[in-house]
């Protein structure tokens, strides 16, 4: 295996050198931005999992179920969310 590792990968050169590449390196604030958006993005998905793995185990049954669910959909963005999608006009 010899080289194994050490050039990286076609799709890493070819963001590097992309347009938005570019504007990641050239920006202040759009990594750190991007950054903590995805590390909220994380915690709200695991502690959706965490409420709805406590109150499936009975060991927070006041916790409404509803809460799991209204974090992950408040975490993701409104054109992914799967209702419009299958709206029939």
């Amino acid at each position: 295996m010899e080289g194994h590792g050490t050039a990286p990968a076609a799709w890493a050169v070819w963001l590097e050198t992309s347009a938005l590449g570019e504007v990641a390196r050239d920006s202040l604030w759009l990594y750190p931005l991007v950054s903590i958006a995805h590390v909220l993005a994380i915690a709200v998905l695991v502690g959706s999992i965490v409420v709805f793995d406590l109150r499936v185990l009975g060991l927070a049954p006041s916790i409404p179920l509803a809460a799991a669910g209204l974090a992950r959909s408040a975490a993701r963005p409104r054109g992914l969310r799967c209702g419009r999608a299958f709206r029939h006009s």
